[in-house]
């Protein structure tokens, strides 16, 4: 039989002092007040001693099989294998001054999975923001915009971005790979003709006209050159060819659209397109606006100033870069022009450094966050480093936490072998579940509605087990974990690796896990 310890009640259970290390400057033990002022010990616990050590070894080793996830399911590994998701996805930018982009994943001829990503309101920080199975609609789509890349004439390059020839026989020519491709201008009443030609010299050579006159101003046109091409490498050259025979002018100009001399002109000459493809949602899973990398709420230690969570809650901006935030598709930065794709990606990275600080006082930040992102196969893992650059005290701190859409999930299914259904008819409640901090992976299911929900899954695995979750350090949450049922529309699974406790300068903290949104026949059998 298990052995029951004790231990000492005390009236400051929290309280700590910090003790410098001999022979260090920067290092220091976290010694409970109470060894010091014995007055605060309010009921001794079990006396020291051999029995005590004895016991205690029993148990550790009891607890380390607990905590062993060897034998455990990997629900995210289990279920990509399964999946018929295709190997390359594309990335498309919703909004890009918002940074917000999709990564949008085939698993059928019809259907798809598309995860959202966007930054916070008032900070810098980018976050998963959902996951939603979805309807395909094919499309063209932007994948390159460049401008002229040689040229031959003389042009006036005075009032950028609108440049233009005025010399007949004057022309610009690119390269380029894709299945169409469009001029971006100026268009006036003093504009001329271009006569368009591509592969010139070959037997797939193709001419056309292209006028860029208008009777009122139009600051940016775009007009289709040539499509319906084979996709591989062309050549196009745009020769300015004088007036526009339907509108005759007596000095035409040949406009055309040169961007990038001025930080606002986001276009360029030439946008070249490729087939590609579109999500509709049709059942949202993973819960959009609501953390799941980490949340941690913190202050200056020594202060009363309140708790704001890094990144962003509640509109306070709390999490702000140290570098640009990087977008890589196959290694390579994206352009953040709204609409653009990026198609057949094998590996998308989202790559961001960014400070975390206290409202009181931006320029001391309390740490820097180093987050990747980085989707593979319709996998999202997310690896951060959180270092604390100041004393922080911290209320409570999450990482690698699992919301979802209550209109999908029905039951929650665990690593250990435990389910727990999804409640909505109790708002707020927090069930506190024996899950506790041993459970690697989480998968959730519908058992119920027929049809594509029945089919669907979401996933999470929690890697680098004993690190992320804290194990044996101070001021780590008890409870540990919970299901937070939310009512009609949310639920969340919450791990909490931080609770009242204060994290000197220089420690750091690392997170790691994986997240995986999948259609499956027959998933929720099969993981249930």
């Amino acid at each position: 039989m298990t052995q029951e310890f004790k231990d000492h009640i005390v009236q400051y259970p929290n309280r700590f002092k910090r003790v410098p290390v001999a022979g260090t400057t920067d290092q220091f033990d976290l010694i409970p007040t109470w060894q010091e002022n014995p007055s605060e010990v309010v009921q001794l616990g079990t006396p020291i001693d051999r029995q005590l050590f004895e016991g205690i070894t029993s148990q550790l080793a009891e607890t380390e099989t607990k905590l062993s996830v060897t034998d455990q399911p990997d629900f995210v590994r289990d279920l990509s294998r399964l999946s018929s998701q295709k190997q390359k996805m594309n990335v498309q930018i919703a909004v890009g001054n918002l940074k917000q982009f999709f990564v949008n994943v085939q698993t059928a001829p019809t259907k798809g999975i598309a995860y959202a990503f966007r930054r916070d309101g008032q900070d810098d920080y980018i976050t998963l923001m959902e996951g939603a199975v979805g309807d395909i609609t094919p499309q063209y789509a932007v994948i390159e915009s460049k401008n002229n890349e040689t040229e031959s004439g003389a042009f006036n390059k005075t009032n950028a971005p609108n440049y233009y020839a005025s010399v007949v026989n004057d022309w610009i020519a690119i390269s380029f790979t894709g299945t169409k491709v469009s001029l971006n201008h100026y268009a006036n009443n003093q504009g001329g003709l271009w006569e368009a030609i591509l592969d010139e010299g070959t037997a797939g050579e193709q001419r056309v006209n292209v006028s860029v006159f208008s009777t009122t101003a139009v600051a940016i046109k775009e007009s289709t050159l040539f499509q319906n091409l084979e996709k591989k490498k062309h050549t196009l050259k745009l020769v300015f060819k004088g007036q526009d025979p339907a509108n005759p002018v007596a000095s035409p100009r040949g406009w055309y659209f040169f961007g990038g001399t001025r930080t606002q002109d986001v276009q360029r000459t030439f946008n070249i397109y490729d087939d590609t493809f579109n999500i509709t949602q049709t059942t949202q899973v993973l819960y959009s606006y609501s953390n799941k990398e980490f949340a941690i709420s913190a202050r200056p230690a020594g202060t009363t100033e309140p708790y704001h969570f890094v990144p962003e809650h509640n509109a306070i901006g709390t999490a702000f870069n140290l570098q640009d935030t990087q977008l890589l598709v196959d290694g390579k930065p994206v352009t953040w022009n709204t609409g653009n794709y990026y198609i057949d990606v094998e590996t998308v990275q989202l790559i961001q450094k960014v400070k975390g600080v206290h409202p009181s006082d931006i320029t001391n930040p309390l740490m820097e966050i180093i987050t990747y992102h980085t989707i593979k196969n319709g996998v999202v893992t997310v690896s951060g480093r959180v270092k604390f650059l100041r004393d922080t005290q911290i209320d409570v701190g999450y990482a690698l936490m699992l919301p979802y859409f209550v209109s999908f999930a029905k039951k929650i299914k665990t690593s250990i072998g435990n389910d727990y259904a999804v409640i909505t008819n109790q708002p707020n409640y927090k069930e506190y579940w024996a899950e506790s901090d041993v459970t690697q992976s989480f998968a959730i299911l519908n058992d119920v509605d027929a049809g594509e929900k029945m089919n669907t899954a979401v996933a999470m695995t929690i890697d680098n087990f004993k690190r992320t979750n804290r194990i044996g350090n101070l001021g780590v949450g008890d409870p540990f974990s919970w299901i937070e049922h939310r009512g009609a529309t949310l639920g969340k699974l919450y791990f909490q690796q931080f609770e009242n406790v204060t994290i000197p300068a220089g420690e750091e903290y690392r997170f790691d896990g994986r997240y995986l949104v999948t259609t499956l026949p027959n998933v929720y059998e099969f993981i249930l």
